[in-house]
């Protein structure tokens, strides 16, 4: 939190200024400040563009680029208190999405294997865990769209083999102990559009 008011003041921030500034950039309505005397002082230091209307009498605040640079800049710092967030979460806050994510893998077990497909719901909560605290800036939303084209990809060929299981398909060590996720490489070129990346995605195998 020392680093977040540092980070305000080398900015020449105050926590309010900063508070109103987020809220016009994410479109929230500002409370228990004075709005307008905030918005002042943010235009003299260059976050924000005043327009005085001689017609209406009024005035109205504009958007500058270094107020979505600052504001961009500062996710940094919400990013790891967003971790320590969601380390917090119970397994019942997760259960009806778990339930749902290992409903979209296949029933029974890998061909010539005795793993199956699906996971212990309390084995993948510990997954999403890990997941989620690497990459707060995914939703499920997201986990499962991608998840969804991931099986249909097998699903068109009928050939399951190279299929990870679902606690896998979240996170793999190898026996280098090295970790790799084929959920957050697809959320990943999901969001960044590259489409070619995604449409080969039944190609890639990890392991298990």
């Amino acid at each position: 939190m020392n680093e977040f008011f540092i980070f305000l003041n080398d900015n020449n921030l105050t926590p309010n200024g900063f508070y109103v500034l987020h809220n016009m950039v994410n479109k929230i309505t500002s409370y228990n400040v004075n709005t307008y005397h905030e918005q002042h002082k943010l235009s003299l230091n260059g976050y924000l563009n005043e327009n005085y209307d001689s017609v209406d009498d009024t005035l109205s605040y504009t958007l500058t680029k270094k107020a979505l640079d600052v504001i961009k800049n500062s996710e940094v710092y919400f990013t790891s208190f967003t971790k320590k967030v969601k380390s917090l979460v119970k397994f019942e806050d997760w259960q009806d999405n778990i339930k749902m994510y290992n409903e979209l893998f296949p029933k029974g077990r890998k061909s010539g294997s005795t793993m199956s497909f699906r996971s212990t719901p309390k084995e993948l909560f510990e997954k999403f865990k890990w997941f989620f605290n690497e990459y707060p800036e995914y939703d499920w939303d997201l986990v499962f769209k991608v998840t969804s084209e991931y099986i249909d990809e097998f699903d068109e060929k009928g050939d399951y083999t190279y299929m990870q299981t679902s606690k896998y398909f979240i996170k793999k060590d190898d026996k280098n102990k090295v970790t790799t996720s084929t959920l957050a490489n697809l959320c990943y070129n999901d969001l960044e559009g590259n489409n070619d990346d995604v449409s080969m995605k039944g190609t890639f195998y990890f392991g298990p």
